[in-house]
């Protein structure tokens, strides 16, 4: 009966299943707070306005609001609004259940906890992927662990953003394609189906474009008749964009227009370092598991050049061999013409096939001893950086949150509606973005004078000049790292009352587009925000 016990209990679901439990857990840890740091979180907002025009009948306007989630750039995202329908209707489930005000931060932790279920079906996705790819069910729980753990994958959970939703579509599309048989009735099914998951993913977010080049590759080589294949996986991937654009036409636009102009409108970062982001990255965000995995794969990719008649499955080559192909086309159109730039959150799509590539190497060391070694060495060094990153990510302050927090302990309540808190950190005015608080002058350390973007934004003499009650100093997005560094000092009668590290200063934020010169220099300053309160009235006095 031990025996029976101890063998269920190594079962590699059994470990696999432990780990779901285990990232549930951290993850929902992460969903209070942060919400509406980034302006394109408003990509979320058009949802509950579909909702609002659904029941109210209005089906044009309902439309239009599918084409409204567009962020800094043209491009919609319908996609990603009809997804998130679901957690609307959970947000107003819950709220209306727990009487939770709707104009509070709180409200959006609903839509964080639907994030945790996002990012735990794409760790579902790639143990799948890696069972079938290695043949081996633990290696399947090894690629699934090491990815889960990685900084990439939980960054995003307490933030509205499509990234893994079009990151957890296309993976199902591609295990579909790798399950596919010879080409039969289910085999046809199953390749509209990949071709509708493909095109949905990319309409969530068209930044994951490289999804449709690597599972159409895939569909190409893992299929008999190659051509009726992907006449099937492009037909049904063309359905859902046509079908998006028949419904852009309705409200007189047009979907497939925003598409064309998307590359160059994605100007934010430095495109001459598209072939060294993702080294950069992997050692500055990820820390060590970053270099083990860009080593492992480094060697994945020669043993591929050097030895062609390797034991590897064609899905996964296939897979492999076209997300670097999709990599140096990026990097390429960047590094050579200027309109493509590389974020982390467009890296996320190559991060899967990376790991998986380094899974792949450690099979093919022929000693069992140093392969031992090797995985245990990749385990530790995933769990010792997904330590340092989950204590240093629990202990973000984010602008709005900090602002609130400290102007409750002092005894004055203030509420900001969550769905403009975008407006006091993004520096972009809206219409309904006026005034936060009377009594609150924002400034910001080497803020220029007489510049439009910094939006309620002080000069440091207009502030050093005000008389309200409370300095608020750094509560915004920081577009202006690339002046000179002048720390705001507050005049005679203030007093620090609070202060906190910039989310700024978290690794992985300066790689969604900063230029690598401003990475190092947001590290060397270490901003802060900072909270002064006038304790007395000496300048009045004086």
């Amino acid at each position: 009966m031990l025996r029976r016990l101890g063998a269920r209990l190594g079962h590699p679901l059994v470990w696999f299943t432990f780990l779901l439990l285990c990232l549930a857990c951290y993850r929902f840890s992460l969903i209070d707070r942060g919400h509406f740091y980034w302006s394109d979180e408003r990509c979320y907002l058009p949802a509950a306005k579909l909702v609002d025009a659904v029941v109210g009948g209005d089906y044009r306007a309902a439309t239009e609001r599918l084409f409204e989630a567009r962020g800094k750039v043209p491009a919609a995202r319908p996609g990603f609004v009809l997804v998130s329908v679901l957690p609307v209707l959970g947000q107003r489930l819950v709220g209306t259940l727990a009487g939770i005000d709707p104009q509070t931060p709180r409200y959006y932790d609903v839509a964080s906890a639907f994030n945790v279920l996002v990012t735990l079906g794409v760790t579902c996705c790639l143990f799948a992927l890696g069972r079938l790819w290695t043949g081996c069910a633990w290696f399947g729980v090894l690629i699934a662990l090491v990815h889960s753990l990685l900084c990439s994958a939980n960054v995003w959970i307490r933030h509205m953003m499509p990234y893994q939703e079009a990151l957890l579509f296309s993976l199902l599309a591609l295990w579909l394609l790798s399950t596919t048989p010879r080409p039969d009735e289910r085999a046809v099914l199953r390749l509209t189906i990949a071709g509708l998951l493909t095109a949905f993913g990319y309409s969530c977010y068209p930044g994951h474009y490289a999804f449709v080049i690597i599972n159409a590759a895939v569909t190409l080589a893992r299929s008999g008749r190659r051509i009726n294949s992907m006449m099937v996986f492009g037909l049904s991937s063309a359905t859902v964009i046509g079908l998006f654009e028949l419904l852009a036409r309705f409200t007189g636009s047009s979907y497939l227009q925003d598409l064309r102009s998307l590359s160059g409108s994605v100007t934010m970062g430095y495109p001459k370092e598209g072939y060294v982001f993702v080294w950069h990255y992997l050692r500055d965000v990820e820390g060590a598991v970053g270099v083990v995995l860009f080593v492992l794969f480094s060697g994945f990719v020669a043993f591929l050049l050097w030895r062609r008649r390797v034991n590897v499955s064609v899905t996964a080559r296939t897979a492999i061999c076209a997300a670097i192909g999709c990599y140096l086309f990026h990097a390429s159109m960047g590094v050579f013409f200027g309109n493509l730039v590389f974020y982390g959150r467009v890296l996320m799509v190559y991060l899967p096939f990376m790991v998986g590539g380094a899974v792949l190497a450690l099979i093919h060391i022929r000693s069992r001893t140093l392969r031992r070694v090797c995985v245990c060495s990749l385990l530790i060094a995933s769990a010792y950086s997904f330590v340092g990153f989950a204590s240093e990510y629990s202990r973000i302050v984010y602008p709005a949150e900090f602002l609130q927090n400290t102007m409750t302990g002092l005894g004055r309540e203030l509420t900001y509606p969550a769905n403009v808190l975008w407006g006091l950190v993004d520096g972009n005015q809206d219409d309904t973005v006026e005034s936060f608080d009377p009594m609150l002058t924002t400034v910001a350390d080497s803020r220029p004078d007489g510049c439009d973007q910094y939006v309620l934004l002080a000069s440091h003499p207009a502030a050093l000049e005000s008389d309200t009650r409370f300095i608020g100093v750094n509560l915004k997005y920081m577009w202006y790292v690339r002046h000179r560094y002048d720390r705001f000092t507050p005049p005679a009668g203030y007093t620090l009352v609070a202060e906190a590290l910039h989310p700024e200063v978290f690794p992985a934020t300066g790689y969604e587009g900063r230029k690598p010169w401003e990475r190092k220099r947001i590290r060397q300053r270490q901003y802060t925000m900072r909270i002064y309160e006038r304790v007395s009235n000496v300048r009045n006095a004086t």
